[in-house]
């Protein structure tokens, strides 16, 4: 019988950002039954046997539609879909307020995001042919920045707020790798090189951010991160 392969355990802290690992439970069909957080505590997980989908993460219920898309998640958002399970709204409770809405061009590519929190945040995407983000613009349609890609689709190297002669002003990042090509620090490249965050990843790639020297840890989570500081990069 071949022997199935799955992830138990996750080491954390190859750059001396996470000293603690996860530890993972799965049942015969590889879905987590408990996790070991890096707090130390633990985390459970109920799952449906006739859909093989979560019913609840610890103490919280999840929800989905009758196409499975999630609907309500552990941290008490909502999700809302277009005809082809594409996420249009999110909502949190307890009172079903609206964090942000998302619009797609025909063919598919998301080309607004708006913040109902913070309008400063709402964005609108320019794309090329590749299906890479050339540039942003905040809701009023004034220029926020433009981006330039390595050899993968969402491998970014560089972006900018820099427009017409000036290209390369003061703002400018740059971005190191891993070699997942997965961004682990963005760094001021003009006028001085300089680190101002690290990301590190977990098992199934939720970033952790840090700005203070690794001391700082902010663990953010990819379907709630239009509420957050980085939601356009995170989501």
């Amino acid at each position: 019988m071949q022997k199935k392969l799955r992830i138990t355990n996750f080491a954390v802290g190859e750059y001396g950002i996470l000293d603690n690992n996860q530890v993972f439970t799965m049942d015969d069909l590889g879905n987590r039954t408990k996790v070991n957080e890096h707090d130390g505590n633990d985390v459970t997980y109920s799952v449906d046997n006739l859909t093989n989908r979560y019913n609840s993460v610890g103490p919280n219920s999840l929800a989905y539609d009758k196409a499975g898309d999630l609907i309500h998640d552990k941290d008490d958002y909502n999700y809302q879909y277009d005809y082809e399970n594409r996420i249009v709204k999110i909502t949190r409770d307890p009172n079903d307020t609206v964090v942000a809405e998302f619009a797609y061009d025909a063919l598919g590519r998301r080309i607004e995001k708006k913040d109902l929190i913070d309008p400063n945040n709402t964005r609108r995407y320019y794309y090329n042919n590749d299906w890479q983000v050339l540039c942003e613009y905040d809701g009023s349609n004034n220029f926020i920045c433009w981006y330039a890609y390595g050899n993968y689709i969402d491998e970014v190297l560089l972006t900018s707020p820099g427009s017409g002669s000036t290209f390369f002003p003061p703002g400018t990042q740059c971005y190191i790798h891993d070699h997942l090509y997965s961004p682990v620090a963005p760094m001021f490249c003009y006028p001085f090189r300089q680190v101002y965050e690290r990301y590190e990843y977990d098992a199934y790639g939720e970033p952790a951010i840090h700005t203070g020297k690794g001391n700082d840890g902010i663990r953010l989570r990819r379907t709630s991160a239009a509420e957050g500081r980085r939601e356009g990069k995170a989501s």
